[in-house]
């Protein structure tokens, strides 16, 4: 079913470079097409790896970002032994700096906003009464001269671009670069980064490029009474380099895509607690265009038709099942989880997941390459609503980690059957690391 690599198109590739060291940041990860870094409650510490060590003159790298002007704001460069080489200040009031010894040089740069006006000069500069945020800055490092211990610098934005050489900048004794840092010092309100995207080159041409076209969105927590008021907060954060941690009592995160009518899905996973739900469901919203789903202010209808992962210490995917009412004499579709006996998960470990699936209502699972069976055959049926209902495809991708009955619903508390303060199924927030995501679309006979 999955077809080979020359008959499907890639539809989506999403990988996690970055790595929260701080554990204070709090991220969004594709909103408005930005990786967004708030540090109003913690400081930001946020680095990724080179694709390729720089050790010489050709090689260099470059950042896209946006931040609230009224903070310090750092960019900084790191070594193989993770010695600080290059030390890039946004001041306060706009200015860019780097460090030269024991102090700070001015480069004479500067960021602007709203546009091109200048934030450092005060017949241009933000009204003192309210914050703003900086335009997109590009902020390039190359020509490294370790020897020397200078590189040049490039800022660019609406209205100027302007390349200037920094002696003395480069830590002496350095003889690589091999990692970049984000980082705020000042714990403030307001204070944010927003990656637009990331570039390395080597010999003027890029050999790396990281940007966030999917935005990775937390389903909000309703308020009591509303629907699915069982919903908790979830939050993300990138891990490692290579994950995206979800951490939630019980919640969603979903990402839309473009509408993929037959194809598959690969991404990897990792839960420290395989007795709670960490699923993946692949749903259709009914709306009509990718633009539409992305700027929907309400969730659009959805169902879910495929869904897998893991539940009570089991893999699991997601079979039909018949059901009746009583009360109206009619036959409906329902779903309930198959679970599998055998691999059984385990609790820190990685696995990789695939799913395929066809407009002809089936669909197919594999864990760690093994393909998965119910009743002795690989092809498990889609769940649609109704007998009759055409399967169109897949546009929407949810995250469903956690436990159903971790919240108290109103409906509860009204019944006495748990207070406010009660605690639910889990004590602490479950988290569930994701990663790899590869979308596939099958191309056309």
């Amino acid at each position: 079913m999955a077809g080979d690599s020359n008959t499907r198109q890639v539809v989506m590739f999403q990988d996690f470079n970055w790595h929260d060291a701080s554990e204070e940041g709090e991220y969004a990860y594709g909103k408005d097409g930005y990786l967004s870094m708030e540090g109003s409650a913690g400081r930001i510490k946020s680095c990724r790896f080179l694709k390729k060590k720089i050790v010489d003159c050709s090689g260099g790298l470059a950042v896209k970002m946006r931040v609230v002007l009224g903070k310090r704001y750092y960019i900084r460069l790191f070594d193989e032994a993770d010695g600080l080489v290059v030390d890039c200040l946004i001041d306060p009031q706009g200015w860019v700096k780097f460090r030269k010894g024991d102090h700070y040089v001015n480069t004479q740069q500067y960021v602007t906003w709203g546009v091109g006006y200048p934030c450092v000069d005060p017949a241009f500069s933000r009204p003192a009464w309210y914050a703003v945020e900086t335009d997109d800055v590009v902020y390039k490092f190359d020509n490294f001269d370790f020897e020397e211990g200078r590189l040049d610098f490039t800022i660019a934005e609406p209205s100027l671009k302007e390349t200037i050489t920094m002696d003395g900048c480069l830590t002496r004794g350095a003889r690589d670069i091999c990692r970049l840092e984000l980082q705020t010092i000042d714990v403030d309100p307001g204070t944010r980064i927003r990656l637009a995207h990331y570039d390395q080159y080597e010999n003027d041409v890029i050999i790396d490029h990281e940007e966030f076209p999917h935005y990775w969105k937390p389903i909000p927590a309703p308020p009591d009474g509303y629907p699915s008021d069982n919903i908790c907060q979830t939050t993300l954060r990138p891990v490692d380099n290579r994950w995206l941690e979800t951490s939630t009592f019980y919640g969603w995160v979903r990402t839309s895509i473009p509408l993929v009518a037959e194809g598959e899905l690969e991404f990897e996973m990792i839960t420290p607690d395989v007795a709670i739900e960490s699923v993946v469901q692949l749903g259709y919203s009914g709306c009509d265009s990718l633009m539409q789903r992305l700027q929907e202010s309400r969730e659009c209808t959805m169902y879910c038709p495929i869904s897998v992962g893991i539940i009570h210490n089991k893999f699991c995917a997601a079979i039909p099942k018949r059901c009746h009412s009583g009360v109206i004499n009619k036959d409906f579709n329902s779903t309930e989880f198959y679970y599998f006996d055998e691999p059984l998960p385990v609790s820190h470990q990685v696995y990789k997941i695939k799913v395929a699936w066809l407009k002809s209502r089936q669909y197919q699972f594999w864990i760690d390459d093994a393909a998965m069976e119910i009743n002795g055959s690989r092809d498990i049926p889609i769940c649609c609503r109704n007998s009759t209902d055409e399967f169109n495809g897949i546009d929407t991708i949810f995250l469903h980690p956690g436990h159903s009955d971790s919240r108290a619903t109103l409906a509860e508390k009204k019944a006495g059957k748990r207070s406010v303060g009660q605690a639910g199924a889990l004590e602490r927030p479950h988290l569930t690391y994701w990663g790899r995501f590869r979308l596939m679309r099958n191309a056309a006979p």
